[in-house]
């Protein structure tokens, strides 16, 4: 583990789960967590005392820990959408989370695929400016060891510190396959869509060797040249 050196001190207190680094032995045995309380003023509002009066909560696991959740908010059809969850190394290097929707917070125990994502009502509203509000949940297994356990998806919404809908949604997933659903903020879900087949799903259809529309075609495009410099090699 390396050194934490946030630019907050909520991100301190709260990565992960609430105030995860007070467990380390750097910060047991050093002055560590002392330079950071002593770096950045104390009226920061702190991750475990913060709450919202009206949240989405969006719950998965346990499940194995490489298949991650995502949460999307379309806000501009030609916009990247916003995006709270476990980012691409590659484009964001770091600690590997962005949480790009305003106020929402992640916890993940990177051990039993246990994952929580809370989006507030208020951020929804604001994104949304039509009636209808939501926002879409993705599950990847696409980069997954393995999918044992299927997914476990509770979806909650919370009002008043009091749960006013809740939805539990069972579904098998593969490995390679990258599953979605909707969430309205009406308090209705979808059903799960697959937005990438498994890996090992069978390649039939239009498009490949094994598709027999596409095959065929291939197959009459090279006879017919071929058939022609036989016959003028005939003459």
């Amino acid at each position: 583990m390396t050194i934490c050196f946030p630019d907050t001190l909520d991100m301190y207190t709260g990565f992960l789960y609430p105030y995860q680094y007070e467990d380390f032995d750097i910060s047991k045995d050093t002055n560590w967590e002392d330079f950071i309380f002593g770096t950045y003023p104390q009226n920061y509002i702190i991750f475990d005392h913060y709450k919202y009066l009206e949240f989405y909560e969006i719950q998965i696991g346990p499940i194995d820990p490489t298949i991650h959740m995502h949460v999307f908010i379309e806000t501009d059809p030609f916009e990247r959408p916003l995006h709270v969850g476990r980012s691409n190394p590659m484009r964001f290097p770091g600690m590997g989370i962005e949480v790009g929707i305003e106020g929402a917070s992640f916890v993940d125990d990177m051990l039993f695929g246990m994952t929580n994502i809370r989006i507030p009502a208020t951020s929804i509203q604001a994104l949304k400016k039509d009636s209808s509000g939501s926002f879409s949940i993705v599950v990847n297994a696409s980069t997954a060891a393995s999918a044992v356990l299927d997914i476990n998806l509770t979806v909650r919404h919370v009002l008043n510190e009091e749960i006013v809908w809740e939805e539990n949604k069972i579904e098998d997933i593969q490995v390679g396959q990258v599953l979605s659903l909707d969430v309205s903020t009406d308090d209705t879900i979808s059903d799960f869509e697959e937005l990438v087949p498994p890996l090992n799903a069978s390649r039939t259809g239009w498009f490949g060797i094994e598709k027999p529309i596409i095959a065929t075609s291939i197959t009459f495009a090279f006879l017919i040249p071929i058939m022609i410099i036989i016959r003028k090699r005939d003459k």
